[in-house]
């Protein structure tokens, strides 16, 4: 019968790096969340579309933080994004009023997936 080693400091250290099955389900979750928020956004930008890159260029994304905070995003991907949201007494904002009409949404779904990874 042979002997098995084990170098445990590379072992420890794998494992340091491998993601849970709860650090996956939450970073699917928070994609599925940002593509909600970039969907929303597209869907009810409040401008009209001239060449439609600003439309196309709403972009949601999702930043892992460490072992224990995902952030999820919605962003513009052109550089006068800017001033469609700030500009103009912001009548043509997208960004504050899809976080405010997804969140919900994304929060109470964000708690019943918690329920099922304990």
């Amino acid at each position: 019968m042979g002997t098995i080693r084990i170098d445990a400091k590379q072992l420890l250290d794998n494992l340091e790096r491998a993601e849970t099955k709860s650090q996956v389900a939450i970073k699917m979750f928070a994609t599925s969340g940002a593509k909600k928020f970039q969907n929303y956004a597209k869907k009810n930008r409040p401008w009209t579309d001239r060449t439609g890159h600003a439309r196309q260029r709403l972009i949601g994304w999702v930043e892992q933080i460490g072992k224990m905070r995902t952030r999820i995003y919605i962003g513009h991907g052109v550089n006068y994004g800017i001033y469609l949201e700030l500009c103009n007494e912001r009548r043509f904002a997208i960004l504050q009023p899809t976080v405010n009409a997804c969140s919900k949404e994304v929060l109470d779904g964000y708690k019943d997936l918690l329920r099922y990874i304990k």
